[in-house]
C-alpha cells in the first residue's frame, strides 16, 4: 500500500489510512477524505469535492453552449432573440421556484440609482454579450467564436492598461 501511495493518486477514508491513526491530531477531520500525492498526505472536505465536481460540470455545460446554440440556429427558423428569450425564460422560471421554496433569499433594498445601474450592467454583459456571441454563430465556426470568446480575459487586460493608464 505504501508503494502505491508514492506514485499513484489513491482517495480512500480517513478511518482506512495509517497515517491518520493519531486520533488526537485528526479529530476535527472526520468529514475528510485523504489524498495521497507521491507521499504526502492531504486532507479535503467532502464539499470540496462536490464543488469541483460542479466546476467541471459547469465547464463542460459551458463549453457545449456554442456547439449546441449552432445546432439550434442551424436547425429552426427562430432568429438568435427568439432562442436567447427562451433561454431566459427558463433561467427566470427556475430562480423563481428557487426563491419560492426558500432555497435562495432575495433583498431589493437597493436604490433607484442603483437599480438602473443593475439594469444598464444586465443589459450590456448578458443580454448584448449573448446576442453579439450567438450571432456570431450565423457567419462562423462556433470553436472559432468559442476562441474569440475565451480572449475576452486578455482583451479586457489590455484596454483596462491603455484607459486606466
Amino acid at each position: 500500500m505504501t508503494a502505491l501511495r508514492k506514485t499513484f493518486f489513491i482517495i480512500m477514508p480517513q478511518d482506512f489510512s495509517d497515517e491518520t491513526k493519531d486520533t488526537s491530531q485528526n479529530a476535527d477531520r472526520n468529514d475528510s477524505h485523504s489524498v495521497f500525492i507521491e507521499g504526502e498526505l492531504l486532507t479535503m472536505a467532502k464539499g470540496k469535492w462536490i464543488g469541483y465536481l460542479s466546476g467541471v460540470g459547469c465547464g463542460i455545460i459551458f463549453g457545449f453552449s456554442w456547439f449546441s446554440m449552432k445546432k439550434i440556429l442551424l436547425l429552426s427558423s427562430a432568429s438568435v432573440v427568439d432562442v436567447l428569450s427562451i433561454r431566459y425564460l427558463i433561467c427566470s422560471l427556475l430562480v423563481l421556484c428557487l426563491i419560492l421554496t426558500g432555497k435562495r433569499k432575495i433583498s431589493f433594498k437597493y436604490s433607484k440609482k442603483e437599480i438602473g445601474l443593475l439594469f444598464l450592467i444586465g443589459l450590456l454583459q448578458p443580454t448584448m454579450y449573448n446576442i453579439l456571441e450567438f450571432s456570431a454563430l450565423n457567419y462562423i465556426s462556433s470553436s472559432e467564436t468559442a476562441i474569440l470568446c475565451s480572449l475576452t480575459p486578455l482583451v479586457a487586460t489590455v484596454l483596462g492598461a491603455i484607459v486606466l493608464g
